[in-house]
């Protein structure tokens, strides 16, 4: 696997192009508008342009802007969950906010034992979108929100 491969990302099920090489077991793949490095071990080559260069046809650059649907929610309710669900829905919640260019976001999870906040507080520290987070002040929902500025 070289720059310029085109790949599938076997844990995303994703087409992509490899950018870069990485250290020896890794590689910097194109997944749409989004880079990530990913281990060599979880990519599958799908096609060498260096090898096609006679039969591949023009391809024309598209350029791809970040706006903001229109459909996308700046909240997210959790209450009921426990917390290996939650995280992957709040993953999946901060994509779509950060791609959709929301700069809030609000984290419905309860007052209850206090495990989805502490998790969820703990997810959002380490998450690379996210710029700061704090719990709602009275009126937000108060310590059963958590309130997420994105980058």
């Amino acid at each position: 696997i070289e720059p310029g491969d085109e790949v599938r990302v076997y844990s995303l099920n994703q087409k992509g192009h490899v950018v870069e090489m990485s250290g020896s077991k890794e590689a910097v793949v194109q997944l749409g508008i989004m880079k990530m490095k990913v281990a060599l071990d979880d990519l599958e080559l799908l096609s060498n342009p260096a090898a096609n260069a006679k039969q591949a046809p023009k391809q024309h650059a598209t350029v791809l802007k970040r706006t903001r649907d229109a459909n996308i929610r700046n909240e997210l309710d959790l209450r009921g969950a426990n917390l290996e669900e939650a995280l992957i829905e709040v993953d999946r919640f901060i994509d779509e906010a950060f791609l959709g260019n929301l700069g809030q976001i609000y984290i419905i999870h309860g007052k209850g034992t206090g495990i989805l906040r502490t998790g969820i507080q703990d997810y959002l520290r380490k998450h690379k979108h996210v710029k700061s987070h704090r719990l709602g002040n009275y009126g937000e929902g108060g310590n059963g929100v958590t309130i997420a500025e994105l980058k």
